[in-house]
C-alpha cells in the first residue's frame, strides 16, 4: 500500500502495465475531448422550455423586470443564475437561442475535462471515466439543450471536487478547498433549487466527521457562512420580489411520496437506456471487496452521499418528460468517476500483463459499441421503450413551434392575449400576453385544478370556469401541427360539461406556418377577431 500526498492510505500504485506513457495518454484524453464534442454536436437540440428563461431574461434586459408577463411578478423559471447570463448575452445583443447551447458546451467539455483530470492526479488513468463520461448520450444531449443543465452539472462536479480535496485526514479540513467547495454549491444553488439539496448533503457530511473528530467544527461553520453568502442574498431578493421561497415549479411538482413509483421507474430507465446498469456490478462488487484504483474512502463516501439522495429526491418528484432524462444527468460525472475507480481496479487483480491490457482494450472497445448503437434510438421518432421523448420530437416540435410564433408575430396585435400549454418559444418568438395553461408562469394557482395524467409538469391545467372567464383572443392548447389541412384540430383538455359553453366563443382555424415546408397549425380564433388574423394571414400569403 502507498501513502498519498493526501496523508490518506490509498490504493497500491498504479501498475505499469495499465498505464500508457504521458504522451500518448494526453493524446487519448484530447481524442476523447473531441469525441465528446462530436457526440455533442450530434445530438445538438434546443428545448422548448429553454425559452421561458429566454422570455424572462429578455423582459430583465428591457426593464421590464425578471417576470413573464408584464406586471406579474411569479418565478416560472428555476434557473436564476442561467437566466441573468441570459439577459446580460441580450443585453450585449446577442440571441440567446444561439450562445447559450454554445455556453452549454463549454460547461460540459470543462465537466469532462474536469473528471479526467481529477482521476488521474489521484494515479489512475483519465480515459475510462472519460470515456463513459463522453459517450453518454444524455450528458451530451443536455450541453446543447439551452437549459441550465450543463452548468449545473459543472459545478456540482467541481464544489464535490473541491470538497474531496478539503477532507484531509486527522483532525481538521482543508481551509481553500472547503472554501472553494462552499464557493461553487452556492452558485449551483443559485443556477438551480436542488443545488441547495447538494449543499445539505456535503454539509451534513462535512458536519458529521467534524463531530467524529475528523474535522474542524469552526470550519464546518466557516464554510457553511461562506455558502450563506453566495446564495443567501438571493433567497432574501426572491422572498422580497415574488413573495415565495421556492420557485413556481415547486407549486406545479412538488416532491412527494405519491410520485415516487414513477420516478423510480424514470430512475431505473434512465440506468437502462444510458447504458448505466452494466456499472453496477463493478461498483457493487468494488464495495464489498475493496477493489477501487484512484478514489480513496472519504472521497467514494462524499460521492455516494450525493448521488443517492439526489437520485432519491429525482424519484420523489415523479421524473420528467424531456428526452434522455435530464434530471439524471447532474451526477453522471460522479458515477462515471465511481465506475472507473471500479473497474480499473478490477482490472488490476490476477491475470498476465497481456491479460489486463486485453481487459482494458475490451472494456473500452465495449463501452464504444454498446453507447454508438444507442445514438440511434436517442433520434427515434417513436418514444423508445416508454422513456421520456425522444430528441427528434424535441426537434420537429421546436422548429414547428417557431415558426408558428413567428406567424403570431405577424398576424396579431400587442393586445391580443394566447393561451397555450406550450410557452417557451411560442409565446418568446410572438411576444404576446401568454396564459400558460398548465400553471408553471400563473400567479395565482388556485384557478387551477388536477388533471388525471401521471407525466410530471402537467398535472395542473386551468380551470373551465377561469378560461371562460378569461376568454382569450387565441386558444392554442397543445399546439398541433401537421404538413395537411386534412385531420387538423387541437389538443385541449376540457370538462365535457364546459365543452360547448368555451367552444361557442371560438372558430378553429388551420394558420399556414412561413417558411418550408409547408406546415399548418390548428387553433381557436375567438369569433370577433378571427375575421382579422384570418385577413393578415391572407395578405401574408405568398401568390399562388
Amino acid at each position: 500500500m502507498k501513502r498519498s500526498r493526501r496523508g490518506d492510505l490509498d490504493q497500491a500504485e498504479h501498475p505499469p502495465e495499465l498505464m500508457l506513457s504521458p504522451r500518448l495518454e494526453a493524446a487519448a484524453a484530447a481524442a476523447l475531448l473531441l469525441l465528446g464534442l462530436a457526440h455533442m454536436l450530434t445530438l445538438w437540440f434546443v428545448s422548448d422550455d429553454a425559452f421561458i428563461s429566454y422570455r424572462y431574461a429578455r423582459n430583465l434586459a428591457g426593464g421590464i423586470g425578471l417576470v413573464y408577463n408584464p406586471g406579474e411578478r411569479v418565478e416560472g423559471y428555476s434557473n436564476f443564475l442561467w437566466t441573468l447570463v441570459a439577459s446580460l448575452v441580450i443585453r450585449a445583443g446577442g440571441r440567446p437561442e444561439l450562445w447559450m447551447p454554445g455556453l452549454g458546451v463549454v460547461c460540459s467539455l470543462g465537466t469532462l475535462g474536469l473528471v479526467m483530470a481529477a482521476i488521474r492526479r489521484r494515479g489512475a488513468s483519465p480515459l475510462l471515466a472519460g470515456a463513459i463520461l463522453a459517450a453518454n448520450p444524455a450528458f451530451a444531449a443536455y450541453a446543447t439543450s439551452g437549459l441550465e443543465t450543463a452548468l449545473f452539472t459543472l459545478l456540482v462536479t467541481s464544489a464535490t471536487l473541491a470538497t474531496a480535496a478539503a477532507l484531509a485526514p486527522g483532525d481538521s479540513f482543508r481551509t481553500r478547498p472547503l472554501l472553494g467547495s462552499a464557493f461553487l454549491l452556492g452558485l449551483a444553488s443559485l443556477t438551480r433549487p436542488e443545488g441547495a439539496l447538494v449543499t445539505a448533503c456535503v454539509g451534513a457530511l462535512l458536519l458529521t466527521l467534524a463531530l467524529l473528530r475528523c474535522g474542524s467544527v469552526r470550519s464546518w461553520m466557516a464554510w457553511a457562512g461562506a455558502w450563506l453568502v453566495v446564495a443567501g442574498p438571493h433567497l432574501a431578493w426572491r422572498l422580497a420580489y415574488y413573495h415565495r421561497f421556492l420557485p413556481n415549479s415547486f407549486a406545479i411538482k412538488a416532491p412527494g411520496l405519491l410520485q415516487a413509483p414513477e420516478g423510480g421507474r424514470y430512475v431505473i430507465l434512465a440506468l437502462g437506456e444510458l447504458h448505466l446498469l452494466w456499472l453496477v456490478p463493478a461498483i457493487v462488487a468494488s464495495l464489498l471487496f475493496g477493489a477501487w484504483r484512484g478514489l480513496a474512502g472519504r472521497e467514494l463516501g462524499l460521492m455516494g452521499a450525493i448521488v443517492l439522495p439526489f437520485l432519491a429526491y429525482v424519484c420523489a418528484t415523479g421524473g420528467d418528460w424531456m428526452p434522455l432524462f435530464r434530471f439524471v444527468v447532474p451526477m453522471l460525472p460522479l458515477i462515471a468517476l465511481v465506475a472507473a475507480a471500479a473497474l480499473e481496479g478490477w482490472m488490476g487483480f490476477g491475470g498476465s500483463r497481456a491479460a489486463r491490457r486485453l481487459g482494458w482494450a475490451f472494456a473500452m472497445v465495449s463501452l464504444m459499441a454498446y453507447v454508438s448503437l444507442d445514438l440511434r434510438a436517442s433520434w427515434r421518432q417513436q418514444v423508445p421503450n416508454g422513456a421520456p421523448n425522444s430528441v427528434w420530437i424535441a426537434r420537429r416540435d421546436l422548429e414547428n413551434w417557431r415558426r408558428l410564433g413567428e406567424m403570431l408575430e405577424r398576424v396579431t396585435q400587442p393586445t391580443d392575449t394566447l393561451a397555450t400549454t406550450a410557452a417557451g418559444v411560442i409565446p418568446y418568438v410572438s411576444g404576446l400576453y401568454t396564459i400558460d395553461l398548465l400553471g408553471l408562469c400563473a400567479p395565482d394557482h388556485s384557478r387551477y385544478r388536477r388533471r388525471a395524467t401521471d407525466r410530471p409538469g402537467h398535472q395542473w391545467v386551468l380551470a373551465e370556469a377561469e378560461l371562460y372567464r378569461l376568454r382569450p383572443q387565441i386558444l392554442l392548447g397543445h399546439p398541433v401541427v401537421r404538413d395537411t389541412l386534412h385531420y387538423l384540430g387541437m389538443s385541449l383538455d376540457i370538462d365535457p360539461a364546459w365543452r360547448d359553453r368555451i367552444v361557442s366563443s371560438y372558430s378553429l382555424v388551420g394558420l399556414t406556418l412561413p417558411g418550408t415546408p409547408v406546415r399548418y397549425a390548428g387553433c381557436m380564433l375567438r369569433n370577433d377577431v378571427a375575421e382579422r388574423v384570418l385577413e393578415a394571414g391572407r395578405r401574408l400569403a405568398p401568390p399562388p
